[in-house]
């Protein structure tokens, strides 16, 4: 219970007249917060403002925190649709280019370097494959330079010899008007994951009926 004297008007007197002069003789300085000076977090603004320290306020304003929160949802939807878009196109190469009858690994052969750059971009980016762990397989024709074939792969693919299996070689002239369009041979590229071939095949449906990705 609360004692009588506390609302005892000379009592009250005393000690507004004693916290009066604490304050004037500065021991309760320690209560009163130093402003901080901020800058704003907004690239495109230069403003600074004052705030406690205890305050987490990084914007001068509201206008200038909307300005940041707005730029980020439109990389986060740019991104998006850069990733549907490259697996729109990953998934068609795999459809028309890709070997889906092995069962043990992801398979796509063609002889321009570009379309394959494009499908191991494909792997990497939406899939989070190492470009280290593909394989690589390169068949030619008796009338090619072996190690000509070889080294032209290795420049427009960027990558090393080591991830190479031994050629498969075919005599020339067996594949018809094929042998004009395939100077440097025709070019397999290997990732040995049974679980990333079935998932590749299994998406296949979905892309192929036109409904959205499944994921």
């Amino acid at each position: 219970m609360k004692a009588v004297f506390y609302n005892d008007s000379i009592y009250k007197q005393k000690q507004s007249a004693k916290t009066r002069k604490n304050w004037q003789d500065g021991r309760y300085n320690f209560l009163i917060q130093t402003p901080l000076i901020r800058n704003c977090k907004n690239p495109g603004c230069k403003n600074t403002f004052e705030i406690k320290l205890s305050n987490h306020k990084i914007y001068c304003s509201r206008h200038c925190a909307v300005i940041v929160n707005n730029q980020k949802r439109g990389l986060l939807q740019k991104d998006e649709l850069h990733k549907l878009y490259l697996l729109g196109l990953g998934l068609g190469l795999y459809w028309g280019e890709g070997n889906k009858l092995n069962k043990t690994s992801v398979r796509l052969s063609n002889i321009d370097p570009n379309l394959i750059n494009f499908f191991i971009k494909f792997l990497i980016e939406i899939f989070g494959v190492k470009k280290k762990d593909l394989k690589f397989s390169l068949q030619i024709f008796t009338d090619i330079d072996t190690q000509a074939a070889m080294e032209y792969w290795i420049r427009k693919l960027r990558i090393k010899k080591e991830q190479f299996y031994k050629p498969i070689i075919t005599l020339s002239g067996s594949l018809g008007t094929y042998r004009k369009k395939s100077e440097y041979g025709v070019i397999i590229v290997y990732y040995h994951n049974r679980k990333l071939r079935d998932l590749l095949v299994g998406m296949l449906p979905t892309w192929l009926s036109g409904r959205a990705a499944p994921w």
